[in-house]
């Protein structure tokens, strides 16, 4: 009985001293996503939700390829505005599934060979646990 509270104990302060570790990282995140977005004429960024936050949507004012409606891929035309949902799980400093972290918002015909034209899915390569904000916004912009 004894072993079993003072593991439940010991379990306890590790979650409380991953979470102030991850609630560190989220504040350091927003500091300087957010300068970033401050300083560039390409990218508006916006916190949706969380004290710090953990989720943003980005918007990227760029110039891209999209399908027409009827998604014929000889009729194409160029687009300037597109968003990707970015979360941060509550587990991100230990691992991390890209397609957890980044949703590609919209539009959703754009043509893109790493971003699916059926799901909700942008591919920005090998996503390791701990990246940064920024580097995340600028795997999406490339």
């Amino acid at each position: 009985m004894f072993r079993a509270k003072t593991q439940s104990r010991a379990k306890t302060q590790r979650t409380k001293k991953q979470d102030k570790i991850f609630e560190a990282f989220l504040k350091r995140q927003h500091e300087d996503g957010m300068s970033l977005a401050r300083s560039s004429d390409l990218l508006e960024l916006f916190p949706m939700s969380g004290d710090p936050p953990d989720h943003y949507v980005a918007q990227f004012r760029c110039k891209g390829l999209v399908r027409s409606p009827q998604s014929d891929v000889s009729d194409l035309s160029e687009a300037d505005h597109f968003e990707v949902g970015i979360w941060f799980p509550s587990d991100y400093l230990r691992r991390v599934d890209p397609f957890q972290v980044l949703t590609w918002l919209g539009p959703s015909n754009v043509f893109h060979p790493n971003i699916s034209d059926r799901l909700p899915f942008i591919c920005v390569g090998k996503l390791a646990p701990n990246t940064a904000l920024v580097d995340i916004l600028y795997q999406c912009f490339e």
